[in-house]
């Protein structure tokens, strides 16, 4: 039984792989699983859950980040260069 109508998300269309990912991530890990944050002279990323990729092109290729131990990770702006990150589950 329905009790309010935020309870039932529906739609007619057939919804994308991304779509399903996203709505995934956000009811497993929460709205915002990877957080960024300044620090000094430094950008700081941390999350709850998954590996930390990285890639210089938005469309990829991304690779596991080495050396990470833990669910946070420390670049120094001076030494970042263009770099994209996202999380794999």
């Amino acid at each position: 039984m329905l009790r309010a109508p935020e309870t039932l998300a529906a739609t007619t269309l057939a919804a994308k792989s991304y779509e399903t990912a996203a709505h995934y991530s956000a009811g497993a890990y929460g709205s915002t699983p990877l957080m960024i944050s300044l620090a000094g002279s430094s950008l700081v990323l941390s999350w709850s859950a998954g590996t930390l990729q990285q890639a210089t092109s938005v469309s990829g290729p991304y690779i596991d980040v080495s050396g990470v131990t833990g669910t946070s990770l420390t670049v120094p702006v001076s030494n970042a260069s263009l770099k994209f990150y996202r999380l794999r589950y």
